[in-house]
């Protein structure tokens, strides 16, 4: 019995391609074609900080695979760790600090508009010397390349000391006068600073739902 590639599952299929932006290194294992998701591995060396966005059309979430985040999201800040999912709804400023060495992401997304920031900004892996010395751009160049794939920066990054202030109420090492400057207002309900509120997530279910349901029925459709 000969074996044959079925035609419509090789058209499906995405060649991996990597790029390396802000030393962030992203690669792209589903393009998005034919109304699939965007799907993309990125590896974020310790202390990546994005300024802090929002992101128009797009819920950018992610599962994380490796690693420590201290996230923010809206006026909720928390931690996620290996095994969590990360929702970021579309109009809502977020940013993360990567703590305590490298992590890696799968990125889910529903649009290709962080994917053309990270070819427009990085270094294509199969460019001959990759990778090459590069400067870093400035901020207002990084806003206004943000700013063409529907994102629009609006505020800083979240920097090291307010990242460990952060991590340290979050996970009980540090009360939460400690780190007030940061969190605002402890949440009544519950008197904690470190859990997700409802807003984000709420807002994220269906996001989330919508984003995975045509990664699921392709895996589950795809030829074994």
């Amino acid at each position: 019995m000969s074996l044959r590639t079925q035609p419509e599952a090789a058209t499906t299929r995405t060649r991996k391609r990597s790029w390396l932006a802000l030393d962030v290194m992203v690669t792209e294992l589903s393009s998005g074609s034919g109304g699939r998701p965007v799907v993309a591995e990125g590896v974020l060396p310790e202390g990546a900080s994005p300024p802090l966005h929002v992101h128009h059309d797009l819920d950018d979430s992610f599962y994380l695979l490796a690693g420590t985040m201290v996230l923010r999201c809206g006026e909720e800040v928390w931690v996620a760790g290996p095994g969590e999912w990360v929702p970021f709804p579309r109009g809502v400023p977020h940013t993360f600090r990567v703590m305590g060495g490298p992590a890696r992401v799968l990125m889910v997304h529903g649009n290709d508009s962080f994917m053309g920031l990270v070819r427009d900004l990085g270094q294509s892996a199969e460019e001959p010397g990759f990778p090459r010395p590069t400067e870093a751009p400035s901020l207002d160049e990084l806003s206004r390349a943000m700013a063409a794939h529907d994102i629009t920066t609006v505020g800083p990054c979240m920097e090291q000391d307010e990242a460990e202030a952060l991590l340290a109420a979050l996970t009980g090492r540090a009360g939460s006068e400690h780190v007030s400057r940061w969190l605002g207002p402890t949440d009544e309900r519950n008197g904690s600073v470190g859990l997700p509120g409802a807003p984000c997530q709420a807002r994220a279910v269906s996001a989330a739902r919508a984003s995975t349901a045509p990664l699921v029925g392709a895996i589950a459709t795809s030829p074994r």
